[in-house]
């Protein structure tokens, strides 16, 4: 349950991807908003599971009108996402941490909330972090039009 007030539930399929929205309360949801969460990792949904294991999420329906959210909704979002997948996936850092994350899990030694992490440090890849955040910043920039909500000062291509 993710609501105090109402019957709220999303259901996280093995890799922690959004399969399930289920709401029954008084209150209006925006049905075409939440169709757009399915499939979506929830890492992505602002880390959905950790801050309810946290206890800063008490109403799921306000949680997922806040600002932050507005760029998940937006028509070209899954443009964005494939641009990423594109860009990075061949990434020299990232093709490391999923050889890393592999064997450690051929292995039975992966604990995913802290090796990966480690993983992420030891190979480089938050250089590809740099490069994922200058992609963001270029389609809130590209689509500011439909996102003024937030305030992209500086965009530097230079890890495009």
């Amino acid at each position: 349950q993710m609501c105090i007030r109402d019957r709220c539930q999303i259901t996280l399929d093995q890799y922690s991807h959004v399969s399930g929205l289920f709401y029954f309360g008084n209150e209006q949801v925006e049905h075409q908003n939440w169709l757009a969460l399915y499939g979506l990792p929830e890492t992505v949904i602002n880390r959905l599971a950790s801050r309810y294991d946290e206890g800063i999420i008490s109403n799921l329906v306000d949680f997922l009108r806040e600002d932050w959210a507005m760029a998940l909704y937006h028509d070209r979002f899954g443009e964005l996402m494939a641009l990423l997948m594109e860009r990075l996936g061949s990434d020299p850092s990232v093709v490391l941490v999923q050889d890393r994350a592999r064997e450690m899990i051929n292995a039975n030694e992966f604990q995913v909330s802290l090796k990966l992490r480690e993983l992420a440090k030891a190979t480089g890849h938050m250089e590809m972090w740099g490069r994922s955040e200058c992609l963001l910043k270029q389609f809130i920039s590209d689509n500011w039009n439909h996102l003024p909500m937030y305030n992209v000062s500086s965009v530097s291509y230079t890890h495009l």
